[in-house]
């Protein structure tokens, strides 16, 4: 088998198994059928071409020649048809597509007369090489031209289109500079030219860039085709070598060969297809999560823009709520007189502020999520912010019993660049969380410097903290399983807020327990390079990524 004989075969396999395969994939359906249509043109030429190179009389030489112009004269026309389907063009160009077909069906019956293909002869050592007649020029003409004309709708997309359709032009288009530059090879010796038909095997490319090109803007099905191209490429040349060997013994290497290459092809053919679908499941997946995870930001999205509205039109009331009962309770509007109503006054102002002490919860965590929550950097200490908060919650100890004790550093902790009314908030809840969770014993507030922070721990002899709930701590609506028998009255986000502030302050919070029944620490640090400058502010936003830090140009100092 010559070069030429072997390229014209893996040209006709290549076309057949990718036409074949393009039909059975692609999703567009008039995409589909003229690729099938082109590829068939280009594997049946292939086919005859073949044919003619194995041809060993004048006869059927010039029989197969003619049969392959046959086919070969469909390629521009079936093209254009694939390339118009592809762009969305059939309507607009319906009449160029038709006068296409018919200009080039009578070319194809032309080609059994002389004057298309006049006769084969020896030429630039080919025995029987066709001579092109008298109309053979005006078909190759109009042929070439043709293929100008559907490379210009093709440039034309490409500059006009976008995303996976501009990748699968770009793609075609290089298929096809390489395809026709490798076809064109075979026209010069029709002309007696020396040139021989060297780019043949180009025509290949051609088909697998453009199949390529329709399948997908992906190598994963293409994988696929050229091992089952190569295998069936393989295994026909063995056949035809074992056909075509003199003796038995002489072709029982090649039968050995064959019936090796069969197994092993299959079993290769099978295993790149299981890991074509592999990669498929897992990139379909990946594409449904994507587009789930977006949904998701979407609707947490909304959900923060309604809490923060929402909020926002409860607290404006309860403000007004509030305002009454305390001059009600103050008796700026005339003495109540019935201790029982005063005392309900009283239970009712207390629940009012309480709901709006959770109304401004929800409002932070809402401008945490957006990405809006102010901050106002002032020097001040954590000491006295610490000893502000232990004022207001030794009552509630007392009344619980509890002891409740401060140990200050013994050393002099800087003032810092932190917001005092958040950072008071922080302590607040972590103090008062400790003291609702201890049942009996004492909660110690500790303070003290490290090399590079100011540390506080608040321990407590409390009910304590089991393993699976300590790491869920200081996420959004988090408590633990005995928290919601203990304390009723919690909402599960006071932690969450205290680590998103604690974070803008460039510093940390943990929690560490020993386990049920053996108390718990609740530890914070801030750094000391607070007392030089503000902290660098990074905005949390909603699903855990931040937004680019930027220095804090403006803050207020005291002192």
């Amino acid at each position: 088998m010559t070069f030429y004989a072997f390229s014209a075969l893996v040209n006709a396999i290549t076309s057949i198994i990718l036409g074949g395969f393009v039909f059975l994939r692609a999703k567009n359906s008039r995409v589909r059928i003229s690729f099938t249509l082109f590829a068939s043109s280009v594997g049946l030429w292939s086919v005859w071409y073949y044919f003619w190179q194995l041809a060993s009389s004048e006869s059927d030489a010039l029989l197969f020649s003619r049969i392959l112009m046959f086919f070969a004269s469909f390629i521009p026309a079936t093209y254009l048809h694939f390339v118009l389907a592809l762009v969305n063009k059939l309507r607009v160009k319906q009449i160029i597509l038709v006068c296409s077909y018919i200009y080039f069906s009578v070319f194809a019956l032309l080609s059994f007369s002389p004057h298309m293909v006049s006769h084969v002869e020896p030429v630039a050592g080919f025995a029987f090489w066709p001579i092109a007649g008298p109309l053979y020029a005006a078909g190759l003409f109009v042929w070439l031209l043709t293929v100008i004309y559907t490379t210009s709708l093709l440039v034309q997309a490409y500059h006009s289109s976008s995303g996976l359709l501009r990748s699968q032009v770009r793609y075609m288009l290089l298929g096809m500079v390489l395809g026709f530059s490798g076809g064109i090879t075979n026209y010069f010796l029709w002309y007696r030219i020396p040139i021989p038909p060297i780019g043949n095997i180009l025509v290949s490319v051609y088909v697998i860039l453009t199949a390529y090109a329709i399948v997908r803007y992906k190598l994963l099905n293409i994988k696929i085709i050229a091992t089952q191209v190569l295998v069936f490429a393989i295994i026909i040349t063995l056949m035809v070598r074992v056909i075509s060997a003199d003796s038995v013994r002489a072709a029982l290497p090649d039968i050995i060969l064959f019936i090796l290459m069969l197994i092993f092809g299959i079993l290769l053919i099978r295993s790149v297809s299981k890991e074509v679908a592999g990669r498929e499941r897992v990139e379909q997946l990946a594409k449904q999560l994507t587009r789930a995870n977006k949904k998701l930001k979407l609707l947490d999205s909304a959900k923060t823009e309604f809490l923060s509205i929402a909020a926002h039109q409860i607290r404006t009331p309860l403000t007004g709520i509030k305002g009454y009962l305390d001059m009600i309770l103050k008796g700026d509007m005339g003495d109540v007189g019935n201790a029982v109503v005063k005392d309900r006054l009283q239970d009712v102002f207390m629940q009012a502020d309480r709901l709006s002490r959770l109304v401004t919860v929800f409002l932070n965590v809402s401008r945490i999520e957006a990405g809006k929550l102010q901050m106002k950097y002032q020097l001040n200490t954590i000491q006295e912010i610490i000893e502000s908060v232990m004022i207001e919650l030794r009552p509630e100890a007392k009344r619980r019993n509890l002891n409740l004790r401060f140990v200050p550093a013994t050393a002099v902790i800087p003032a810092l660049y932190i917001d005092k009314d958040k950072m008071h908030d922080v302590v607040m809840n972590v103090i008062d969380n400790a003291l609702k969770y201890t049942q009996k014993g004492s909660v110690t507030i500790t303070l003290k410097p490290e090399p590079h922070a100011v540390q506080c721990v608040v321990e407590d002899t409390g009910m304590g903290i089991d393993a699976e709930t300590i790491v869920k701590l200081f996420q959004k609506f988090s408590r633990g399983e005995k928290g919601l028998t203990t304390n009723t009255t919690g909402s599960g986000i006071g932690l969450y807020i205290a680590r998103k502030i604690i974070e803008m302050h460039g510093g940390r919070i943990w929690a560490e327990s020993n386990g049920i029944g053996q108390g718990a620490r609740f530890i914070f640090t801030l750094p000391l390079s607070l007392q030089a400058n503000p902290p660098v502010e990074v905005v949390a936003v909603a699903d855990g990524t931040v937004n680019p830090p930027r220095r804090i140009a403006k803050r207020s100092q005291t002192g």
